[in-house]
């Protein structure tokens, strides 16, 4: 249909994915390559991508919503990126969808290169903690690692299971399509992992300069250990994305919330679960998953 490359960040979830959506990418040459901020530009073709029914499905229908947003742009330029954790799954429900969402971004955009970043197994346990709780959440951390039905299956644990996940990427694409990057890298020299990014999709590199300039823009905010209690108490009482029926109206917590990323300090040393708690809940599935990648 058109003469493009696309490239695709999948996730994970709590790996800078809003710094990237909001910063980094908008800040490519707008004249070679298209930025598409789907939650703000399409959401619908998102929402079909994540939302709808596999016995209602149809690629052409997510082809067509897709690229009936961008036809005038693509006679100028050959480069698209798209970004969505949501494409990796979600982790709330032991990434059930994952195989499902790439296998439909896979065909709709056959030749699609992948950007995946991976984090710390035991860092992205404790911050997908928070960011449950930030979403409504109110279950202590004994339950979060340890429940294991319908509205909450993150300990099953597929979420950090990287080894399978990047597999399966490979096998129905290339090696040579898939981009890893490692969140550390991004903690430590935001320069060479942005201009890693930059590399992989032809973009011409940036100054140290711009990048430490665009790496002190924060784009995300999260609770501590002792204002995710607090908030605890409250999503049990109101409602909130993860429990809509509740009590009273979602605008209180979202006012308490609001004050609680205020007050927060996300530099402070305390961990929401115990240190040696995650690493036995990380244990086997980090050693596995850094045996594969480490054979690459």
């Amino acid at each position: 249909m058109f003469n493009y490359e696309i490239y695709i960040h999948l996730g994970l979830h709590k790996t800078a994915t809003t710094f990237l959506q909001n910063v980094f990418f908008p800040s490519l040459n707008k004249d070679e390559v298209l930025y598409i901020n789907l939650r703000k530009e399409n959401m619908e073709f998102l929402n079909y991508i994540l939302l709808t029914n596999q016995l209602t499905y149809s690629d052409e229908k997510a082809k067509h919503l897709f690229f009936n947003k961008i036809d005038n742009y693509l006679k100028t330029k050959t480069k698209i990126v798209i970004s969505d954790e949501q494409f990796s799954g979600s982790p709330w429900n032991d990434v059930a969808d994952r195989k499902t969402y790439f296998d439909r971004l896979k065909n709709i955009f056959r030749h699609a290169k992948y950007i995946l970043i991976l984090r710390d197994e035991e860092e992205i346990v404790q911050s997908l903690y928070l960011q449950y709780i930030k979403g409504g959440g109110s279950c202590n951390w004994k339950k979060f690692l340890n429940y294991k039905k319908h509205p909450l299956t993150f300990s099953l644990k597929s979420f950090i299971d990287y080894k399978t996940y990047v597999n399966y990427i490979i096998q129905k694409s290339k090696i040579d399509y898939l981009k890893i990057m490692r969140y550390d890298l991004l903690k430590n020299e935001p320069h060479l992992f942005l201009n890693n990014i930059l590399d992989f999709i032809g973009h011409e590199r940036y100054e140290k300069s711009k990048i430490d300039n665009l790496a002190t823009i924060k784009k995300n905010q999260s609770l501590t250990p002792i204002t995710a209690k607090i908030l605890i108490f409250f999503n049990k009482l109101c409602k909130s994305e993860r429990q809509p029926f509740l009590l009273f109206p979602s605008k209180i917590r979202d006012a308490i919330l609001h004050i609680l990323l205020k007050l927060g300090n996300n530099k402070q040393s305390r961990l929401p679960i115990p240190k040696n708690i995650v690493g036995e809940f990380c244990n086997k599935i980090k050693e596995s998953n850094n045996e594969y990648l480490n054979n690459l």
